[in-house]
């Protein structure tokens, strides 16, 4: 490719990083929710809970700093880490 005069980063290994950043990120959301639907379903119906009930137990239960770090920025950083190794080995 730098025999035709294009840049090889930019057009095979900025795509590839981009891509993999966006459906990483988007994975780790669906399995959040996944996670979190399971949780629910999983309750006794007997007990009778409500789904509103389950939401405001987990969002008074959680703490939301170490949850923001290992849910939006953990993907991030793996992702790039991924891509760019991937890239470099081929």
């Amino acid at each position: 490719m730098r025999a035709l005069g294009t840049d090889p980063v930019r057009k095979l290994v900025a795509p590839r990083l981009i891509a993999l950043i966006i459906t990483l990120r988007l994975l780790t959301l669906i399995a959040d929710i996944m996670g979190y639907c399971r949780g629910w379903n999983r309750i006794d119906p007997s007990l009778r809970i409500a789904f509103v009930d389950v939401s405001n137990s987990v969002r008074d239960g959680n703490n939301y700093r170490p949850t923001i770090i290992g849910g939006v920025i953990k993907p991030l950083v793996f992702a790039f880490l991924m891509g760019t190794i991937a890239c470099h080995r081929g």
